[in-house]
């Protein structure tokens, strides 16, 4: 019980420090897995999937570090999964890929990416919504839909 205590504090701890010195100034309150920075971008992959996430989070006016923090508050949970959706399907870049760029499983990933397809199926308001945000992507960074769906 103390051990797995501390081996939460611990990891929030770490979260936070990384959060700070990777990313800036931060709400102590949040504790993110570090982004991992050891995975180079490379134009074969094309636009940097951090910026593709970055716009995502702009379009529902959701902050990027709190979007691709290891909270499950579904507001979060929905915009990371949409971006995860939108990476697998409209980008070059693997599951595995932008699991480590976002410091989370390849499974992680494609579970996300089920997950908006499933909203999608059945919720039209959801269809609706990630295709603007699709279309606002592919406009901005001038992607086109990948073959390997």
């Amino acid at each position: 019980m103390v051990l797995s205590k501390f081996h939460k504090e611990a990891k929030v701890l770490v979260g936070e420090l990384a959060l700070k010195y990777n990313m800036g100034d931060c709400d102590v309150n949040i504790s993110i897995l570090p982004i991992k920075k050891d995975v180079p971008e490379t134009k074969d992959y094309g636009p940097p999937a951090q910026d593709i996430a970055h716009a995502i989070c702009n379009f529902y006016d959701l902050k990027y570090n709190r979007v691709f923090s290891i909270t499950r508050k579904q507001p979060f949970c929905i915009v990371r999964q949409v971006a995860f959706y939108i990476l697998c399907n409209y980008t070059k870049y693997g599951c595995y890929r932008i699991g480590k760029i976002f410091g989370r499983t390849h499974s992680t990933v494609i579970h996300g990416s089920k997950m908006i397809r499933g909203l999608m199926d059945v919720d039209k308001d959801m269809k609706e919504e990630v295709g603007k945000v699709v279309n606002i992507i592919k406009e901005m960074f001038k992607i086109e839909h990948n073959d390997n769906d």
